[in-house]
């Protein structure tokens, strides 16, 4: 048995190996995860922004500091009326729009409310959001200093300093620094497991298939087992390799390291990613059964990962779908590997904190392999 699996091993590490484009573009999905850190972001910066200032005076200037000192806007575009600050909205060039009243000084001298119009584009749901907090921001740093120098002035900034007041005192946890391309990184790392886990495993047995070798195998004397495990092992060894290279980069190029013991975050790690391959290698193979050609089975594989995708937290919290939607993707493989790569990479925990969701993952993974080779055995009898 061991040297006919070894015989087996060996004929698929030089089967899936002799197909260099594949094996290419496998290890480059792991590396895109450095494209998808500069392209893909939820942080918001250098947004164009158009500024009609219709007071022109001293106090409308220093506001306009406050921004021009704000990494997220770049006050391009100064149009001479509303109707052409319109038209900068209309056309895209501007995505924000400032907009000074006149007697902006005056009422702020004389103690008077006064109000910063802001034109968003709506069509860009998350620049706009982002962009008004950091407005809301600055308009509240810019208030807080102009009442300051009032009470100085007034004389009354010593009675004001001794009253009771509320002090924020905020601690980022685990990524201090709040870049979004920490969570990116290890993100795009765990979708690229599970679609390739999907994606090869589908295409190997497709692949005999189209070829009518594996009628040929099945009349070895090999046991079904011995089969798939032989074409499991080369595939988790290609995923490892793409794994190391996409955390390597993530670490090399934005500094995305883990957390915690490094040895014992990376081992639980792996060891999650290759269950995690596991379940994914068990959907492949499921769909493979039911594929005819290798067109099929992409189709096949493309309807089942969107939803998994979607449903994992990668785009939304899972948190802030609706109940049902949950539900949904509290069967999904991907949303339990998502979570634990995220807690062990980035927070530097151990299993017997996520043990729930570990579980999860390996009872689906035996399901999923269950079901995949019962359904295998089927197809061939």
């Amino acid at each position: 048995m061991i040297a006919r699996l070894k015989s087996l091993i060996r004929k698929e590490f030089i089967q899936t190996f002799r197909d260099l484009p594949i094996v290419f573009l496998a290890i480059y999905t792991f590396a895109e995860v450095v494209l998808c850190g500069w392209a893909l972001t939820m942080d918001v910066k250098h947004l164009p922004t158009a500024v009609l200032d219709r007071d022109n005076s001293p106090a409308s200037r220093a506001l306009l500091g406050r921004f021009r000192q704000a990494e997220a806007f770049d006050l391009n575009f100064y149009p001479a009326n509303e109707a052409e600050l319109e038209r900068l909205l209309d056309s895209g060039q501007a995505s924000l729009g400032l907009i000074i009243p006149p007697g902006f000084s005056r009422d702020l001298a004389s103690g008077q409310p006064t109000q910063l119009q802001v034109l968003a584009d709506g069509t860009q749901t998350n620049p706009a959001l982002l962009s008004l907090g950091y407005i809301n921001q600055i308009a509240r740093g810019y208030s807080s200093e102009i009442e300051v120098q009032r009470l100085n002035q007034s004389g009354q900034a010593v009675f004001y300093s001794n009253r009771p007041s509320v002090i924020n005192n905020i601690r980022a946890w685990y990524v201090p620094e709040m870049r979004y391309i920490h969570f990116n990184a290890i993100s795009m790392v765990s979708l690229a497991v599970v679609l390739l886990g999907v994606l090869l495993a589908a295409a190997g047995i497709v692949r005999e298939k189209e070829a009518g070798t594996l009628e040929q195998l099945m009349v070895t004397p090999i046991r079904l087992f011995e089969l798939i495990l032989a074409k499991v092992i080369p595939l988790i060894a290609l995923e490892l390799v793409g794994l190391i290279t996409g955390v390597g980069l993530s670490f090399f190029v934005f500094g995305v390291a883990p957390h915690g013991n490094l040895f014992g975050s990376l081992s639980i790690f792996v060891a999650v990613t290759t269950l995690a391959v596991l379940a994914s290698t068990g959907i492949g193979i499921w769909i493979a059964t039911y594929a005819r050609n290798l067109m099929q089975a992409l189709l096949m594989a493309f309807f089942i990962l969107f939803p998994m995708l979607f449903l994992s937290g990668t785009i939304t919290p899972v948190s802030a779908m609706p109940g049902w939607l949950q539900s949904i993707a509290f069967l999904s493989p991907m949303t339990h590997y998502l979570s634990l790569a995220l807690n062990i990479f980035l927070k530097g925990v151990n299993l017997s904190v996520t043990w729930s969701h570990a579980a999860i993952l390996a009872g689906f993974t035996v399901f999923i392999l269950w079901v995949a080779l019962n359904r295998f055995r089927r197809s061939l009898s």
